[in-house]
């Protein structure tokens, strides 16, 4: 299975900015950026697709239609932006899904899920993914 089409939400953050110059480098995928219909940001590179503000999973839906990876680098300050953005993603057949759980400590233990809204918040989405 070729992993070769590439949607890339939050590319314009400090890890997007990275994630965007390496997929870029690797000159193996065709990439494309994720921006908010209210963004005026424009990515480095990538063919840029609109994305609903309010990350609606229909309105979601067909815009990763067709995708085979869509990776998730932006804040998980609103889970359900995230929970929607995975959900949309498994509706419109996406292969993976790549979430916001860069850099984390063991963000699956126990007691830190206790500790952390952080990582309780990345557990509802490990969840999500694994589920569908």
């Amino acid at each position: 299975m070729s992993l070769k089409k590439v949607l890339l939400v939050g590319a314009n953050g400090t890890l997007g900015t990275q994630l965007l110059e390496g997929l870029v480098k690797a000159d193996s995928f065709d990439i494309s950026v994720a921006r908010r219909a209210s963004s005026t940001s424009t990515p480095a590179h990538g063919s840029i697709v609109t994305i609903p503000d309010d990350f609606s999973v229909q309105g979601l839906i067909p815009v990763l239609s067709g995708q085979d990876v869509v990776i998730a680098s932006f804040p998980l300050t609103d889970v359900n932006q995230h929970l929607r953005l995975a959900e949309a993603s498994a509706k419109a057949g996406v292969l993976r899904f790549i979430p916001a759980d860069f850099g984390s400590c063991d963000a699956q233990s126990d007691e830190a899920k206790r500790l952390l809204k952080l990582y309780r918040d990345k557990d509802l989405v490990s969840i999500a993914i694994t589920s569908s």
